[in-house]
């Protein structure tokens, strides 16, 4: 048994950052807690911080207000969930040499996991605290725009502003309602289709993929679609590891790997859930 060609580090670090790429929910999530969590169990605490009282006068003086003691609030993020895979590879050192099949398997675990993450970060769609716009009458070419512009709206009721992205995150059959209702959908841009990025609708990001949360309900299947800013889910991914070994039963060599991440929908304000059906 050799693993002289396998370089844990250096493969966790790739396989990490590929990770990053191609996922259309995690790409719109809050990362800044990345770095704060280091194992599974870990929880890191996300400070919401509170807005002072405006006081205006129109008596042409300053004034000597009484400072007030700021009421914050705080939620915990929790790293609770763990995605792994296993998979023989032979004699490791000539898998790794020969170089297209290893790299075939560890492509194949790389998009395994990132189905995964993108899954668990879009069923907060139906979070217990998020807001749900459920429509009864079946999503159409006719009033698709009107739905999003109702959740959209709720949005800046909620005090979102206008200059703050928003993203509808949605199925392919969701964004081809929208392409047909919207003939003027913005797509005259190179970055598009990166990330399911399809284009903008009144300045808000559409972009697809096929993870949406879905659940049947009296035969029923209903999608949960996501219009959100990007600070809406807070998610961190503290690391990637994988790890060799060899099954004397078999005599061959194995490739375990994991990855650890948890979420929280830290601003539910900031999120309303289109819920639709077809």
């Amino acid at each position: 048994m050799s693993f002289k060609n396998y370089v844990p580090i250096a493969l966790d670090t790739k396989i990490n950052q590929e990770l990053s790429k191609d996922m259309v929910f995690y790409e719109d999530t809050n990362h800044e807690y990345e770095g704060k969590a280091k194992e599974i169990g870990d929880k890191v605490k996300i400070l919401n911080a509170g807005k002072p009282t405006i006081q205006t006068f129109n008596d042409g003086k300053l004034h000597e207000i009484t400072p007030e003691e700021m009421q914050g609030s705080s939620i915990m993020l929790p790293i609770d969930h763990t995605s792994e895979f296993s998979f023989y590879v032979g004699d490791i050192d000539k898998a790794i040499a020969a170089g297209n099949l290893f790299s075939t398997y560890l492509q194949e675990a790389k998009e395994g996991l990132q189905d995964e993450i993108d899954t668990f970060i879009a069923s907060f769609a139906a979070d217990s605290n998020a807001k749900i716009n459920a429509k009864s009458t079946a999503v159409s070419a006719s009033n698709v725009l009107g739905y999003i512009d109702e959740c959209v709206d709720e949005l800046y009721a909620n005090n979102v502003k206008a200059s703050t992205q928003i993203v509808i995150s949605a199925s392919p059959k969701f964004c081809r309602l929208v392409k047909t209702a919207y003939r003027n959908l913005d797509t005259d841009n190179h970055g598009l289709l990166a990330n399911g990025l399809m284009g903008t609708y009144d300045g808000k990001k559409l972009k697809m993929t096929n993870n949406v949360y879905r659940a049947t309900e009296s035969n029923v299947e209903w999608e949960y679609i996501q219009i959100k800013t990007q600070r809406a889910i807070a998610f961190a991914k503290p690391y990637v590891h994988t790890e060799p070994y060899r099954e004397n039963k078999k005599w061959e060599d194995i490739i375990n790997g994991y990855v650890l991440y948890g979420g929280v929908l830290a601003r539910p304000k900031e999120m309303v859930t289109l819920k639709v059906k077809y």
